[in-house]
C-alpha cells in the first residue's frame, strides 16, 4: 500500500517543482525586461556642448579671486539651475573633472537669469573653472566654463 504512494508522491514533488521553476523563469525574465525599459528611459550622458557652455558669463570683479556668474535660469525646460565652483588638475582644451565641488549660491537677476558673486581662492596645482547644472524630466544639461585671468 505504500509502496503505491511513494512513486505518486515523488512524482508530485517534480511535477510542484517543475511548476516552480517555470514561475521563476517568468518572473527572472519580467524582471529583466522591466530593468531594459527603465534603462531606456535614463540618461547615461548629460546633454553638454559648446552651445551650453557659451550661455555662463563670468567676469571677474574688483576683489581678487572673486568673480560674477550669470547664467539663465532654465534651459530647454529643465529644472531650476545650479552651479558650482570646481578644481581640476587637467590642462585647459581636456575633459575637465573636479576634484573639489562647492555649490554657488544662485539669485534671481534680470529676466529669466540667474547670478551670484563669489570667491575662488588659488589652489595649488589645480585650475578652478565654474560647472552648470540644469536637470532636466531625464537628462541633466551641464555646461562649464574655465576662469577668465587677468595675470
Amino acid at each position: 500500500m505504500i509502496e503505491g504512494k511513494i512513486p505518486r508522491l515523488i512524482e508530485g514533488v517534480f511535477q510542484t517543482n517543475n511548476l516552480l521553476g517555470i514561475h521563476m523563469i517568468r518572473a527572472a525574465v519580467f524582471l529583466l525586461a522591466l530593468l531594459i525599459s527603465s534603462a531606456s528611459y535614463s540618461c547615461t550622458v548629460p546633454i553638454y556642448g559648446e552651445e551650453y557652455d557659451a550661455l555662463i558669463e563670468l567676469t571677474e570683479t574688483q576683489e581678487r579671486h572673486s568673480y560674477q556668474i550669470r547664467v539663465p535660469a532654465r534651459v530647454d525646460g529643465s529644472k531650476l539651475v545650479k552651479a558650482f565652483l570646481a578644481y581640476t588638475k587637467l590642462p585647459k582644451g581636456e575633459f575637465m573633472v573636479g576634484e573639489f565641488f562647492s555649490e554657488i549660491r544662485l539669485r534671481k537677476s534680470s529676466g529669466d537669469y540667474v547670478s551670484a558673486v563669489f570667491y575662488a581662492p588659488e589652489k595649488e596645482g589645480y585650475a578652478p573653472y565654474v560647472q552648470v547644472r540644469w536637470p532636466g524630466e531625464v537628462c541633466a544639461t551641464v555646461a562649464s566654463s574655465e576662469f577668465p585671468r587677468s595675470d
